[in-house]
């Protein structure tokens, strides 16, 4: 079971360095961004090395540092006094200071975060991610959050004392009210799987999402035609040829809401049983 663990956490570190890598070496194709709050209790100030007795119940000045890395472009750190809401909406912010910064912006962006859900792994970031890409800004993105207890990566070097070349220092003198203006609905299952893929489809933002990213299966919403509702509780047999190497062709109908339909995908063939995708 720990080596199962340790070679998963492996895979999944080899992903996130290959899309540095491919952002470093096609900077007109992909952009790869890290994005890693420090530990709050080592940014209080002032800092000592070791607290005596007496400096145990000192006053300290509260300051929160996020670490971001674009590869090949830049290391920054965005700091603030807890004057904002450390909540979705300064994760929004600073990633898009961050694409404000850049000259032009290439068709994927690759997107690393800590799997927090206060933050970073909600329906307001998930969401402002999917507006990028309808309003085509990127033609993909993919975010991708590392295992809990696993997320030591190159963003928290940048927080050592001796981390060369230095980050430029950026004060986070705004945050936008995101969550307010997107409006969005409620969301559920997005707390299990740890890489999102959203790209365009009929002018609509659309989700896929699965566990690892080592895994085969994707699982996510597809648009196809209005389903009756006594169809709801069926399955039914997919012809997809555009996912037919990707996505699995037999599914049983959650629901359907207009236009859209949930489908709970199915493994399996005619001479093996059905067996349902967690």
């Amino acid at each position: 079971m720990r080596e199962k663990l340790l070679r998963q956490q492996n895979d999944e570190r080899k992903k996130y360095y290959k899309h540095a890598s491919k952002a470093k070496d096609n900077p007109e194709k992909y952009l790869s961004i890290i994005i890693d709050a420090m530990d709050q209790n080592k940014t209080y100030l002032p800092h000592f090395l070791y607290n005596g007795k007496f400096l145990s119940n000192m006053w300290k000045l509260r300051l929160n540092l996020m670490g971001v890395i674009i590869h090949g472009i830049g290391i920054y750190g965005f700091f603030d006094f807890f004057q904002w809401s450390h909540g979705s909406n300064l994760t929004i912010s600073v990633l898009l200071q961050c694409l404000l910064m850049l000259e032009t912006l290439p068709d994927t962006l690759y997107l690393q975060m800590d799997n927090c859900p206060g933050q970073n792994k909600n329906r307001y970031v998930l969401g402002f991610l999917c507006w990028l890409v309808e309003i085509g800004v990127f033609k993909k993105i993919k975010v991708s959050f590392l295992m809990v207890g696993h997320t030591r990566e190159d963003i928290d070097q940048v927080f050592s004392r001796c981390y060369t070349p230095v980050p430029t220092g950026i004060r986070t003198d705004r945050v936008y009210n995101v969550s307010e203006a997107l409006d969005l609905e409620n969301i559920s299952g997005h707390s299990k799987p740890h890489v999102f893929k959203i790209i365009r489809e009929e002018g609509k933002a659309t989700i896929f999402w699965k566990k690892w990213s080592t895994d085969r299966v994707v699982i996510g919403r597809k648009r196809t035609e209005a389903v009756p509702p006594t169809m709801v509780g069926m399955m039914a047999l997919m012809d997809v040829p555009r996912y037919a190497g990707e996505w699995p062709q037999i599914g049983q109908i959650l629901s359907h809401q207009g236009e859209e339909v949930t489908i709970h995908w199915y493994s399996g063939s005619k001479t093996s049983a059905l067996k349902p995708y967690s």
